[in-house]
């Protein structure tokens, strides 16, 4: 096996692990820090904060670093789809008309219509 082709392997599984590990650790958030109870007065709401000022910290911490590794695994896939060297959806976006046929040719991102 060669060393780019387990190299490119290991990426795989890192990233889709990545992905899978933001999302557990998301929904890890919210089950730990389910939040007061609504309709809390401010004495109410205190003593919530004073009684799980972990959980809440926890809570945090993980809402922070999921969404991290839900944003690695996605630029992951724009690397290993090769769409890293080129802004996605370009190509077809634009279209430009030949003055003497009017048949839509594709216009690509440096390339300009010519006018005649």
């Amino acid at each position: 096996m060669s060393r780019t082709l387990l190299s490119k392997r290991s990426f795989c599984i890192a990233s889709g692990i990545s992905g899978i590990a933001g999302v557990a650790l998301l929904v890890l958030s919210f089950a730990i820090n389910a939040g007061p109870p609504p309709g809390t007065n401010s004495a109410d709401l205190i003593r919530f904060g004073e009684q799980n000022y972990a959980n809440v910290l926890w809570g945090a911490w993980l809402q922070a670093v999921g969404p991290v590794l839900i944003v690695l695994f996605a630029f992951s896939l724009v690397h290993l789809a090769g769409a890293a060297q080129r802004v996605g959806g370009l190509d077809g976006l634009f279209w430009c008309h030949d003055t003497d046929d009017y048949q839509p040719h594709r216009n690509h991102f440096l390339h300009q219509c010519s006018a005649r």
